[in-house]
């Protein structure tokens, strides 16, 4: 445990209880030798006794916040592991020791990771990547950027349409920043039953489903009322209604 972290997230503001235990529970594992800060959501779901969902809302939050900013492992085999976090506002007062010396070596059993982006990366930052920069004067996010261009390639491919204008993609980041719990499995459901079930009249377009947070609600709804056995829209709709009561 490094005592300079949890001192530091102690005096920090985060908005909602939730939120705090969750930093609370990160400090208290960053490792101050290695300046590394990886536990498991299944640890640290143990550590404040929150759900796992709970969990993965409330860092997504606090790394919208800048308190908070995490990356995803790749083990040797290609594979995704899991996160690292580092806090950004957090003074620094002295180098970690990994910076002096070979980096941990991996707990016996498991594969070794390699650090990959960043997740709060904008695409501001990267003028080669296609898309808009900001969506209501605030950053996209590579996260944001990737998802938003998944979500109009299914649009595309499930309505057999050939759209590509950033004008789209500014709908769809709006829908995703309402929604972040909301995969790209959720999307092609809700994209899929509203197809199944049109409520507008004319030809299709990423409007009738992303335009504005009430036409996402309804397209929700639509999807929510037809059957699904597990149920994972309905979810969503308590976690945004949990969250809009913090």
């Amino acid at each position: 445990m490094s005592h300079r972290i949890v001192g530091w997230a102690i005096g920090v503001t985060t908005g909602s209880p939730t939120r705090k235990a969750v930093l609370m529970a990160l400090a208290e594992r960053h490792n101050g030798d290695t300046d590394r800060c990886d536990p498991s959501m299944e640890r640290v779901a143990a550590d404040t006794e929150l759900s796992i969902r709970s969990i993965e809302r409330a860092t997504a939050d606090l790394v919208r916040q800048g308190v908070l900013a995490r990356s995803r492992r790749r083990r040797r085999d290609g594979s995704l592991g899991g996160y690292s976090y580092t806090f950004p506002r957090a003074s620094v007062s002295e180098p970690p020791a990994s910076q002096s010396g070979s980096p941990p070596a991996p707990v016996s059993g498991q594969e070794p990771e390699v650090d990959l982006e960043p997740e709060s990366t904008s695409v501001a930052n990267a003028p080669d990547v296609p898309g808009p920069k900001s969506v209501n004067r605030r950053p996209v996010t590579m996260d944001e950027h990737r998802l938003s261009t998944a979500v109009l390639a299914t649009w595309n491919e499930l309505a057999d349409q050939d759209l590509r204008s950033d004008d789209w993609l500014v709908k769809i980041i709006g829908r995703i920043r309402e929604y972040p719990e909301a995969t790209l499995d959720d999307h092609r459901f809700i994209i899929e039953q509203n197809l199944l079930r049109p409520w507008w009249e004319g030809p299709p377009n990423p409007s009738v489903v992303y335009g504005s947070g009430a036409q996402f609600e309804r397209a929700v709804t639509t999807a929510r009322n037809a059957q699904r056995d597990d149920g994972r829209i309905a979810r969503i709709v308590a976690d945004v209604q949990e969250r809009r009561q913090q």
